[in-house]
C-alpha cells in the first residue's frame, strides 16, 4: 500500500506543507499581522478536503487496469532526438535574441541582465519561437527519468545535456529562479509516474541529486547577484529589505549573527515559503480587492489576446509576492469557496492518481495528471500556474502528444513497459 504512487503523491504534498512551515521558523521574521490559529486550519482543512476527497475517487473508481501496448523504441527515440535537438535549438534563439536584438550585455551580472532585458520593448520571432519551443527540455527530463533504463549511455547524455542548457540555461538568460524551481517539483512528479519496477533508481536518483544541488547552488547564487544590486550589498542589509517587501517584520533577533551567509540562507527560505505568510495575512484584508486565483490566468490570456487587459491584482502580486493556494482560495472566496475548491482539487487529484495506477497514459493525459499533482505539490508555496513558465510545460506535453498522434497514430503507453522488451 505505502508504495503505491497515490499515497506517494499524498506523503510528498503533506512533506511540502511541513517544510514550508518548519522553513518559515528558522527565520528570524513573521508576517506584519500574524494569525498562526488561522493559517494551521486553513491549510489542515486543505490537506483533509483534498486527501478525503481524493480518496473517494481513486478507492471507488473501477480497478482494473487497461494498459495499452507500450511505446515502440523508434517511437522513443524520435522523441528523444526531437525534444533534445528542439529545445537546445529554443535556447540558442532566445540567446540570439537576447545578445543581438536587444543587444544586453551579460558581462555586468545575469541579474543586472534581467533588468535590462525586461526594459526592453516587445518580443521578435526569435523570441517567440525560442519560448515556444525551450520548454521541450521538460519533456527530455520526463523522458529521462521514465524510461532511463531503456536508453543507451549516449542517450541518457543527450537527454541530461538537453535538460541542463534548456532550463539552467534559460534561467542564466532569465536572471531567475523560477523555472529551476519548477522542475524541482516537475522531476518529483515524474519519478512518482513511473513505476517502480521500470527505474533504475540509484542512477536516476544520483542524477537527480547533482541536478537538485545546482538548482541550490544556483538560487544562492542568483540571490547574492540581488544584493549585490544594492547600495549596501550586504546579505543583511538584502535579506531585510526582502523580508519587508514579502509582507514581513524582523524580529528582535535579526542582527545578532556575524555571518552575512546566514542571511543570505534565510532569505532564500523567506523568498521560497513566504506564501504563508501572506496566507496569514489574508484573514486580516477587509475589505478585500483585486484577485489572488485568477490574476495569473487573466495575464497569460492578455498576452495570447483572448483578454483586452487582466484582471486587477490583489496587493500581494502588486509587490510582487507569492501567496499559497489555500491562502489564495480564502482571500478570493472566503469559507465556503475553500470548502468547495479544496473538494474539487481533491476530485482532480483522485482521478489524476487513478489514471497514473490504473490506465494507459499518452502525453495529453499525463499533462492533465501533471498540473494537479504539481499545484497539490507547490500549494504551500504558490499556486502552480501563476509561475507562467510552468502553464508552457502543460502545453509542451499537450503539443508533443498532437505530434506523436499524428506521427504514431497507433496509441500506446508511455509510462509502463517491460525492460526485457526493447522493440
Amino acid at each position: 500500500m505505502l508504495k503505491s504512487k497515490y499515497v506517494k503523491i499524498l506523503l510528498f504534498s503533506l512533506l511540502m506543507q511541513v517544510v514550508a512551515f518548519g522553513s518559515l521558523q528558522l527565520v528570524p521574521a513573521n508576517p506584519e499581522f500574524s494569525n498562526k490559529l488561522f493559517l494551521f486550519l486553513l491549510n489542515f482543512f486543505f490537506l483533509f478536503l483534498v486527501f478525503s476527497f481524493s480518496s473517494l475517487v481513486y478507492f471507488f473508481l473501477p480497478k482494473k487496469e487497461q494498459f495499452k501496448e507500450p511505446i515502440r523504441v523508434g517511437q522513443l527515440y524520435f522523441n528523444v532526438y526531437f525534444s533534445s535537438f528542439m529545445s537546445v535549438l529554443g535556447f540558442l534563439f532566445i540567446l540570439y535574441d537576447r545578445a543581438v536584438m536587444r543587444g544586453i550585455d551579460f558581462s555586468s551580472g545575469l541579474r543586472t541582465a534581467r533588468y535590462n532585458w525586461l526594459a526592453t520593448p516587445g518580443m521578435n520571432f526569435w523570441g517567440i519561437a525560442g519560448n515556444l519551443i525551450i520548454p521541450l527540455g521538460f519533456f527530455s527530463l520526463f523522458l529521462l527519468i521514465t524510461n532511463y533504463p531503456r536508453f543507451e549511455l549516449k542517450h541518457k547524455l543527450l537527454l541530461l545535456f538537453s535538460c541542463i542548457v534548456s532550463i539552467a540555461g534559460l534561467a542564466a538568460l532569465n536572471g531567475g529562479r523560477s523555472n529551476v524551481l519548477i522542475a524541482l517539483f516537475v522531476g518529483v512528479a515524474f519519478f512518482l509516474f513511473s513505476a517502480p519496477k521500470n527505474l533504475q533508481l540509484k542512477k536516476i536518483n544520483l542524477i537527480y541529486l547533482f541536478l537538485m544541488l545546482l538548482s541550490i547552488l544556483w538560487g544562492y547564487y542568483i540571490t547574492s547577484q540581488s544584493a549585490a544590486m544594492t547600495s549596501d550589498s550586504s546579505y543583511r542589509t538584502l535579506t531585510k529589505l526582502g523580508i519587508e517587501e514579502l509582507f514581513g517584520v524582523v524580529g528582535p533577533d535579526f542582527d545578532k549573527y556575524s555571518n552575512e551567509s546566514i542571511y543570505l540562507c534565510y532569505y532564500i527560505l523567506a523568498y521560497l515559503f513566504h506564501g504563508n505568510w501572506t496566507a496569514e495575512l489574508s484573514y486580516f484584508f477587509s475589505p478585500k480587492y483585486g484577485n489572488c486565483t485568477l490574476y495569473p490566468i487573466s495575464i497569460l490570456l492578455t498576452r495570447l489576446g483572448i483578454l483586452d487587459q487582466p484582471l486587477t491584482p490583489s496587493p500581494f502580486e502588486m509587490q510582487g509576492a507569492f501567496i499559497s493556494l489555500p491562502g489564495a482560495i480564502y482571500y478570493d472566496y472566503g469559507v465556503v469557496g475553500c470548502i468547495l475548491l479544496f473538494a474539487l482539487i481533491g476530485i482532480f487529484l483522485g482521478v489524476a492518481s487513478y489514471l497514473l495506477t490504473y490506465r494507459s497514459l499518452e502525453p495529453i493525459t499525463i499533462s492533465f495528471c501533471l498540473f494537479f499533482v504539481v499545484l497539490v505539490f507547490m500549494a504551500p508555496i504558490l499556486p502552480a500556474y501563476a509561475l507562467v513558465y510552468f502553464d508552457f510545460v502543460i502545453y509542451i506535453f499537450i503539443a508533443m502528444g498532437v505530434l506523436n498522434k499524428i506521427l504514431f497514430p497507433r496509441s500506446r503507453d508511455w509510462l509502463n513497459y517491460s525492460i526485457e522488451s526493447k522493440e
